[in-house]
């Protein structure tokens, strides 16, 4: 029987997989990993990647013994093929900019339409002030787009269970 931390992440990947009207870059594939592949290791024949990678997981019995409640801190990297005919940033077409503000905006979409994961989770989007989701879109790779999103999943189970 698969850890409930595991069953949140295959959960996870189905809805990644997902594509609703307003996804501009749908993923070719979705792959929970446990740490970050360097450039070499993202697939040139694929256009977009994403990749799941879990985190810390904190918590513990509920009030009343019976239950338990945990956060799973999800990164999230979304990888795009990224070719444009200057390196300057005044004149990529599109901007990378651009393009990772679009990933970000897919996969964000893709969460908040299956934001309890069929019933698996209490939300995707837990976080200090609830509803957050915090992104970072400084990491460079040259002929990559890849906006790393980072959230937490808070799940409940019965102390019996996985």
């Amino acid at each position: 029987m698969a850890s409930k931390a595991a069953t949140i992440v295959t959960a996870l990947k189905t809805a990644l997989q997902a594509n609703h009207p307003g996804t501009v870059y749908p993923p070719d594939v979705v792959q929970p990993v446990l740490f970050w592949p360097d450039e070499k290791a993202l697939d040139p024949t694929l256009t977009t990647i994403y990749l799941i990678r879990p985190g810390e997981e904190r918590g513990g019995p509920g009030p009343t013994g019976c239950e338990v409640t945990e956060n799973l801190e999800i990164f999230i990297l979304a990888a795009r093929r990224y070719t444009s005919a200057s390196d300057d940033p005044f004149k990529e077409d599109p901007p990378r900019w651009q393009v990772s503000a679009d990933l970000v905006a897919d996969v964000k979409e893709k969460l908040r339409q299956d934001e309890k994961l069929g019933g698996l989770a209490i939300t995707v989007f837990a976080g200090p002030a609830g509803g957050q989701a915090s992104v970072d879109h400084e990491r460079y790779l040259p002929r990559w787009v890849v906006p790393e999103l980072r959230t937490m999943v808070r799940y409940r189970y019965e102390k019996n269970d996985r």
